[in-house]
C-alpha cells in the first residue's frame, strides 16, 4: 500500500492514471481527486487487469468486480472483449460530467448487481446517450437500489436488456430505459421519469424489438409513450402505472396482455397497437383521445388512416380479464375487427357526437360478441352495436342525456360522465324477456329482446362506418 500511495502522491501534478496487476481476492487503490479522496475496492475472481485514475476505472478482463466507494469525477469502463463481466455496485456514487457513468464498450454478457443504495449522475453525450450505456447484452439484478440522473437517457443497451430485480429510480431528460433489441422485465421496482421521451423503449427496426413484462412494479411518467416497442409488447404479470404525454402503451405490431395490473392514468391514446389482444389481467385506461386503438399503422407517422379504410386482418380481441376505458375520443377503436369472447369490459365513451364508445373498421370488418360482459356508454351520434352476437347485445340510444348509476336486468354500472347511449351485452340477458333501464331512481324505458342484436331509439352510425370518420392509429 505504501508504494501505491507514494506513486499516486508523486503524480499529483499530472493526471494520475496507472495500470496495476491485481492477483488475489481484494485490492485497495487510493487516489487523490482535487482536495478529496476516492476509494475503489475491486473484488476479483482470479487475476485481472484494472486501470484506475481520476477518470474512474477500466475493466479489461472477465470476472466479478465490486465497486463499494465513490467515483466523484469519472466512470466505470468495461473493455473485456467477449468475456462475461459481473459488476457489483455496493453503496456507491458515480458522477461523470462528460459521458456515461458506466460505459460497457465491449464484453460478452454484462450483469450489474445492486447492493445497498447506489446513485449515478451523468452528463450524457450524443454518441453515448445513457447514464449507463452498453454495447453488450445487459442484465440488471440485486436486492439494492440505483438512482439515475441523466441529461439524455437513463439506461441504454444496444443489444438485449433484462431486469430481474432491484429498485431503480430513473430521471432522464429523454428516454428512460432503452433496450434496442429487446427489453425483458421479470421483477424489480422501477420508477421512471422520462421528461421528453418514452419510459421504456425498444427500437431495432432490423430484428427483434420485442418488449416483455413478466413481473415487477413499474411506474412511468413520460413525455411521449409510456411503453414503446417497434415490434411487440407482451405483459403477463406485474403492476404497471403510466402517465404519458402520448400513448400509454404502444407497439407497432401486437400488444398482448395475459395478466398483471395496468393503470394508464393519463394518455393521448391509452393502448395502441397493430393488433391488441387481452386474455387476462386488470386494465384501466384514461385517454384524451381513443382508449384502445388498433390497426392504423406506425406511431411514427403521426397521421390518421385514410377515410373509410379498414383492415380485415387486424383486430382488438378481448377474451378475458377486466377492462375499463375512460376516453374522450372513441372508447374501443379498431381500424379492423372487434372480437369479444370473455372478460368484463366497461367503457365510458365520449360526450360528443363525433366519437363513439365502440368503433370498428369499414370494408367488411366486423364487431363480434361470443361471450363476456360489455357495458359501453357515451354519445349516441356514432354509437354502434355488434354485427353478430351469440348472446344478447342491446343498444339503447336515449332521447336525453343522463348521469349516474344505471341498471338493466342484473347489470349494474355507474358511468363517470354523462351519456345518452347504452350498449349492453351479457349472457344473463335472454331473448324474449323484457328489461327496464333504470338510471338513478328513474325508469327510463323497458325493452323487449327480440333478437340477439337489438336496437332501440334513434340509430347511431351504420355498422362498419364508424372508422371512416376518425381514421386510426397515429
Amino acid at each position: 500500500m505504501e508504494e501505491t500511495q507514494q506513486a499516486i502522491t508523486e503524480s499529483q501534478g499530472e493526471k494520475p492514471k496507472f495500470d496495476k496487476k491485481l492477483i488475489g481476492i481484494i485490492a485497495l487503490c487510493v487516489f487523490v481527486i482535487g482536495a478529496g479522496i476516492a476509494v475503489v475496492i475491486a473484488i476479483i475472481s482470479g487475476a485481472q487487469t484494472v486501470s484506475t485514475g481520476v477518470d474512474g476505472i477500466e475493466i479489461t478482463s472477465g470476472g466479478t468486480y465490486t465497486i463499494s466507494d465513490d467515483i466523484s469525477s469519472g466512470s466505470v469502463i468495461v473493455r473485456a472483449d467477449g468475456a462475461d463481466v459481473n459488476l457489483v455496485l455496493d453503496g456507491v456514487s458515480i458522477k461523470n460530467a462528460s459521458g456515461p457513468a458506466i460505459f460497457i464498450e465491449s464484453a460478452g454478457d454484462v450483469t450489474i448487481e445492486l447492493k445497498g443504495e447506489n446513485k449515478i449522475t451523468a452528463t450524457a453525450t450524443k454518441d453515448y446517450n445513457g447514464a449507463i450505456y452498453s454495447k453488450s447484452d445487459l442484465i440488471l439484478s440485486g436486492d439494492g437500489s440505483l438512482e439515475i440522473s441523466s441529461t439524455i437517457d437513463g439506461i441504454v443497451s444496444k443489444d438485449d436488456l433484462k431486469i430481474d430485480d432491484g429498485t431503480f429510480i430513473v430521471n432522464a431528460k429523454d428516454e428512460g430505459i432503452v433496450g434496442k433489441d429487446s427489453i425483458t422485465i421479470n421483477g424489480g421496482d422501477l420508477t421512471i421519469t422520462a421528461t421528453n421521451g418514452h419510459g421504456l423503449k425498444t427500437s431495432n427496426e432490423e430484428k427483434k424489438g420485442d418488449m416483455e413484462i413478466a413481473g415487477g412494479k413499474i411506474s412511468i411518467n413520460s413525455g411521449t409513450d409510456g411503453l414503446h416497442s417497434i415490434a411487440n409488447i407482451r405483459i403477463s404479470d406485474g403492476v404497471i402505472t403510466i402517465s404519458a404525454g402520448d400513448d400509454g402503451i404502444h407497439a407497432d405490431s401486437t400488444v398482448t396482455i395475459d395478466g398483471g395490473t395496468i393503470n394508464v392514468v393519463k394518455s393521448y391514446e391509452g393502448i395502441e397497437g397493430g393488433e391488441i389482444s387481452v386474455n387476462n389481467g386488470d386494465i384501466k385506461v384514461v385517454a384524451s383521445d381513443d382508449g384502445l386503438n388498433a390497426a392504423g399503422g406506425s406511431d411514427n407517422t403521426k397521421s390518421k388512416a385514410s377515410s373509410f379504410s379498414g383492415d380485415t386482418s387486424k383486430a382488438i380481441t378481448i377474451a378475458g380479464g377486466n377492462v375499463y376505458v375512460d376516453a374522450s375520443g372513441d372508447g374501443i377503436d379498431s381500424n379492423g375487427n372487434i372480437y369479444i369472447s370473455g372478460g368484463t369490459t366497461y367503457v365510458d365513451g365520449p360526450t360528443n357526437n363525433g366519437n363513439g364508445a365502440m368503433d370498428y373498421g369499414d370494408g367488411g370488418c366486423e364487431f363480434v360478441i361470443t361471450g363476456g360482459t360489455l357495458v359501453a356508454v357515451g354519445s349516441s351520434g356514432m354509437a354502434v352495436n355488434a354485427t353478430s352476437a351469440e348472446q344478447v347485445s342491446v343498444l339503447m340510444n336515449l332521447s336525453g342525456s343522463y348521469s349516474g348509476a344505471l341498471s338493466f336486468g342484473t347489470i349494474n354500472y355507474t358511468p363517470s360522465k354523462t351519456y345518452n347511449s347504452v350498449l349492453i351485452s351479457s349472457p344473463e340477458l335472454n331473448i324474449g324477456d323484457s328489461y327496464t333501464l333504470t338510471i338513478g331512481e328513474k325508469k327510463i324505458q323497458t325493452t323487449t329482446i327480440t333478437n340477439s342484436i337489438t336496437n332501440t331509439g334513434t340509430a347511431g352510425m351504420t355498422p362498419g362506418m364508424g372508422q371512416g370518420r376518425q381514421g386510426g392509429m397515429r
